[in-house]
């Protein structure tokens, strides 16, 4: 977090208006930093909370299978050892 600290004290100095305009109003380039990196921020929560279910979808199918096997093996010896 102290590194972003360094990158907003850096923009500050450097700070100058885009051509952009929201609503009639010039928007700074800091407001489109924490813009961009609140997005960013939201999209990578996303793809962590979407690998997250995927693991939890492989390991139940894991799980499945291993079960299915157990049964097919217990319940037909000879087609499946």
């Amino acid at each position: 977090m102290a590194k972003s600290l360094y990158v907003v004290d850096d923009m500050s100095k450097k700070e100058r208006d885009f051509d952009m305009l929201d609503d009639g109003n010039k928007v700074s380039f800091i407001d489109v930093y924490f813009e961009l990196q609140r997005g960013i921020l939201y999209m990578l929560e996303a793809v962590e909370q979407t690998s997250l279910e995927t693991i939890e979808l492989i390991n139940n199918i894991s799980e499945l299978m291993i079960k299915t096997q157990d049964t097919i093996s217990e319940k037909l010896p000879k087609i499946y050892s």
